[in-house]
């Protein structure tokens, strides 16, 4: 299990760690994208989350809303999850498990019916991680998207 994991919001200063789980997830992308991270910290900091052990930051999850005008986005009721990635060396122990739900809990307290993300069939884990969000997490598979009621 996760003992001694604590779950919290990402910072600044988090991100070579982050960089570096995303890289051995094969999540990482060959450009910069600091600056992309930096301004969903500024719009929504509480989802983008850190799972840290020991001052060593193990896995990360974001939450995003969709880029709509600010009316629009109080009618839409969909969160987006994205980048949820744990260190292959500690995978297993329900730290995903830990992310997944703490961002699921805060997209609904922010008003969101439902959670969607997406998983690629030519990601190398893509069978594990279809049966982590289909069968441990009750997401429903629509193709390369997966969704769930809040």
């Amino acid at each position: 299990m996760a003992s001694g994991v604590k779950i919290r919001e990402f910072r600044p200063e988090d991100y070579r760690e982050v960089e570096e789980i995303w890289k051995e997830t094969e999540l990482y992308l060959p450009i910069d994208r600091r600056g992309l991270y930096l301004k969903l910290i500024q719009r929504s900091p509480h989802l983008f989350l850190v799972a840290e052990r020991e001052g060593r930051v193990i896995g990360t999850a974001i939450g995003f809303f969709p880029y709509l005008p600010p009316s629009l986005l109080l009618e839409v009721g969909i969160g987006y999850i994205g980048h949820l990635a744990v260190r292959p060396e500690v995978q297993g122990r329900g730290i995903g498990s830990r992310l997944l739900k703490e961002i699921c809990a805060r997209l609904r307290s922010q008003g969101k019916s439902m959670a969607l993300l997406g998983v690629k069939p030519w990601e190398r884990r893509y069978k594990d991680l279809k049966r982590f969000y289909r069968e441990r997490h009750g997401f429903k598979n629509l193709g390369m998207i997966y969704i769930k009621k809040l």
